[in-house]
């Protein structure tokens, strides 16, 4: 074997077939990595495989490291001994969208950095086709930059991006056009002046991934300070709502005649306790680790898991609460998400929000 292996040559038939397929493998795994792994590990038919060869086959490919480490992790925590190609894409596909999900325009661009790359040493165009960057992105669900892609090729004639191409046309999406300033409102002298829409507020709705790298990018914000009490009438009624002009002792008088006192305030429920928010977050099997949690996602902090914790369970929905995860404990204390704790609250919280959807 020492000698097959310091002079073996690989036989002249087969090498233009074989160096065809290899470039086939890398080009389609460089554009749908979980479609193009899930049909190499899993040859002919294959309806499970044993782990070690699952890992084996997975080693053929570079690029995209959080497949392989993601999948031991996996197999690991549910002690498998063999994996089926359903579970196998399923959990590929899941890992890839959570992976990708708060990535920006030069995250995008490092991850594609091979794929651009590899078209340009092959001196096959000026830059990679706008229909494998579709592929690309759809496979992730970046249904934002997949559309964009889309109009930059049918309404504008683009067939081909490098990279500065790409930064660029992606960039441009998010300038908002130039609009003619409105006229000015006549001068009301009683009018209490208005406040004015945010410059980001009247450009439109952020898009969910300028989102995420605004998250990445800003400074976490300070607490809110104090609301002011409001100074001019405007500001404490509604606008169709007139000022009662009766006297003060008449508009407190009941129907009946009699002068009226206000009622009692009605007292605020009373908040739940830790124990009833982990299970409305976590479910009951996920309530049960709470040392664990506490311990390796929190700094040993209980106070930092529960105000987390009921931040998560004041959202409405999966993709609200992934963002808590992702800024207020995998980035604010540098949690590696592909460890067993993290990868297990993950799964528990989101748990619970496909129970609440079902």
């Amino acid at each position: 074997m020492d000698a097959l292996t310091d002079h073996g040559h690989f036989p002249v038939a087969a090498w233009e077939a074989s160096l065809r397929e290899a470039v086939h493998q890398v080009a389609a795994y460089l554009v749908r990595p979980v479609t193009t792994l899930s049909a190499f590990v899993f040859q002919e038919g294959d309806p499970s495989v044993a782990l070690d060869v699952m890992e084996w086959r997975l080693g053929y490919f570079k690029g995209y490291g959080y497949f392989p480490e993601a999948m031991r992790l996996y197999a690991k925590q549910r002690q498998l001994q063999e994996i089926d190609r359903s579970r196998f894409s399923d959990l590929l596909r899941k890992v890839d969208q959570k992976i990708t999900n708060a990535y920006d325009i030069e995250a995008w661009l490092r991850l594609l950095t091979p794929l651009f790359d590899l078209v340009r040493r092959a001196q096959i165009g000026h830059g990679v086709p706008i229909g494998l960057l579709q592929a690309f992105f759809k496979e992730k669900e970046a249904d934002v930059i997949t559309q964009r892609l889309h109009m930059l090729q049918h309404q504008r004639g683009i067939e081909a991006l490098d990279e500065a191409e790409f930064r660029q046309h992606l960039e441009a999406f998010e300038k908002p056009a130039p609009v003619a300033a409105p006229p000015p409102p006549p001068a009301q002298p009683a009018a209490a002046p208005r406040q004015t829409a945010a410059p980001d507020q009247a450009s439109g709705p952020i898009p969910r991934w300028k989102q995420f790298q605004q998250t990445q990018t800003s400074p976490r914000p300070a607490p809110p300070a104090p609301r002011a009490f409001p100074r001019t009438p405007d500001a404490i009624l509604p606008a169709a709502a007139p000022l009662d002009a009766r006297p003060l002792w008449m508009q407190f008088r009941s129907d009946g005649g009699d002068t009226g006192v206000p009622p009692p305030p009605v007292p605020a429920p009373a908040p739940m306790d830790l124990a009833a928010v982990e299970r409305a977050v976590l479910g009951v099997s996920g309530a049960r680790d709470r040392d664990v949690f506490v311990n390796n996602l929190f700094a040993r902090s209980i106070d930092a898991y529960e105000r987390v914790l009921r931040h998560i369970h004041n959202t409405g929905s999966w993709a609200e609460a992934s963002k808590i995860i992702a800024e207020d404990v995998f980035r604010q204390y540098q949690v590696n998400i592909y460890s067993d704790p993290a990868i297990l609250f993950t799964d528990a919280v989101e748990a619970q929000y496909v129970k609440r959807d079902a």
